[in-house]
């Protein structure tokens, strides 16, 4: 969400509140940067872990990238179907891994959320020039956005778990735990089928999400 504040008043006084008011803006993720490994073999069936969150936003990333990934004619298992009380060890996943015969894993980690105070608004002439009795008065509004950071990672165990793509990504003022999600993995799949990493969307047949696979603990 944004938070506005109205500013007005001296230099000394500038930065009383006058008024507060909240807006609603479409959520968007951008890619910052991103690298993808150029001679891996596209995966069909792919462990999905959500890492260094609460368990709630686990379930809902999880989720949100397996119901994508099938989109993609891709098999998603989400970790929290196979360990339901907490994050897997790596032994535990790894143990889990091998025993089903995953492909690869897809990992989004938490980078954590900042905030930026951003200043709009005000006319040089009507509203920011004074003339001679002017006491440095900032006419606008300062926007404070919520920056929201992640790092998703693909990894190929096929080739002993080798990372074969890496994206940072930073989503601006999300609406919503769901709207985030829809935007991060929009930003981030197109990026994955580019480096043919998986299939194009649409490609195949559409998979459901799997929660109890083969040969799961």
């Amino acid at each position: 969400m944004r938070t506005r504040f109205r500013l007005q008043g001296s230099a000394a006084a500038a930065a009383a509140v006058l008024a507060i008011a909240t807006t609603g803006c479409a959520t968007h993720t951008a890619v910052k940067d991103v690298w993808a490994s150029r001679d891996t073999a596209p995966m069909r069936n792919i462990l999905v872990m959500g890492a260094r969150t609460d368990q709630a936003t686990r379930h809902s990333i999880e989720d949100g990238f397996a119901m994508a990934l099938a989109q993609h004619g891709i098999r998603a298992t989400t970790s929290y179907s196979l360990f339901h009380d907490a994050f897997p060890t790596s032994d535990q996943a790894r143990d889990v891994v091998q025993k089903v015969g995953f492909d690869g894993m897809l990992v989004a980690t938490s980078k954590g959320t900042t905030e930026r105070a951003v200043v709009a608004g005000g006319d040089f002439w009507s509203d920011y020039y004074y003339g001679p009795s002017w006491l440095g008065w900032y006419p606008g509004y300062v926007y404070t956005d919520e920056l929201v950071k992640f790092e998703t990672t693909l990894w190929d165990e096929r080739a002993g778990g080798k990372m074969v793509f890496a994206a940072l990504t930073q989503t601006r003022n999300p609406s919503s735990g769901n709207d985030f999600v829809r935007s991060l993995t929009k930003a981030v799949l197109p990026a994955m089928t580019r480096a043919g990493l998986i299939p194009p969307l649409g490609s195949r047949e559409t998979l459901s999400m799997r929660t109890e696979p083969d040969g799961a603990p």
